[in-house]
Order: C-alpha cells, then structure tokens, then sequence
C-alpha cells in the first residue's frame, strides 16, 4: 500500500438497518488477532501515514466486493 490510497470513498460509521430483519448495524465491531498481527499493521499504517483504523479499512476494501 502507497500513498495513493483513497480513502474519501470509506463511509463513516453511523446507525442503519439492513434485512427483513431490521437487524442494525453501526459501521464498527472488535477483532481479536494475534499481537504480532497487530505490529505489523500498526507499522505498516505508520509507513503509509493514516492509522490503523483507515488502514485496516483499506485492506478490507480491497478484498471484499463491498459496493460503494
């Protein structure tokens, strides 16, 4: 990842529902990955000067088919 990443596309969490179900959904939620995982993308993020958050969101974005 480089400095070309665009990150204006990425929505900022906020409350809305989604299914028949009206089951909700923030924009947020908690992972547990190994602490080495962990440097590595905290370091990886400092690299590209955007935190680990926008990173991570980035790494997602590009493998997954999300449609913005």
């Amino acid at each position: 990842m480089g400095a070309d990443i665009d990150l204006s596309t990425f929505e900022t969490p906020g409350s809305f529902k989604i299914g028949s179900d009206g089951k909700e959904f923030k924009g947020t939620f908690n992972i547990r990955i190994p602490s080495e995982l962990h440097r590595q993308l905290s370091e990886e993020a400092e690299v590209n000067h955007i935190t680990l958050n926008q990173y991570i969101k980035t790494i997602l974005q590009n493998h997954h088919s999300y449609a913005l």
